[in-house]
């Protein structure tokens, strides 16, 4: 397998109640830079990273995203960008399809979960 072609297919799911995630890369394959898919029918919950930036691309649906306490309503073909160290939450009422790229990779060690 290529390090620079990545597939849902291929991906590791993840999730909980009212997220599905697919990691299209890790640290493993670039630790400067990950990719993956969200799909949101709820609620996602106050989080922050310490070292990520991130960097999320609505694909499908509508939602919110609340970033340092400032909401915004979102729909295809827009982004959000979260600087590290920063609260912020994402939710849809219905269904919401994300791409996150995370800067450096994402690493489930350094989250943090208010």
């Amino acid at each position: 397998m290529n390090r620079f072609h990545f597939t849902v297919a291929d991906g590791e799911h993840w999730g909980w109640a009212d997220i599905a995630g697919v990691s299209l890369s890790t640290k493993d394959d670039c630790a400067a830079i990950s990719g993956a898919v969200i799909t949101v029918t709820g609620r996602h919950g106050e989080t922050s990273s310490p070292i990520n930036d991130r960097v999320y691309f609505v694909l499908t649906g509508i939602g919110r995203f609340a970033v340092a306490g400032e909401e915004v309503a979102v729909s295809p073909d827009e982004m959000v960008i979260v600087p590290k160290n920063t609260l912020y939450d994402f939710w849809s009422d219905s269904e919401m399809r994300l791409f996150v790229v995370d800067s450096p990779a994402f690493d489930e060690e350094t989250e943090s979960t208010s």
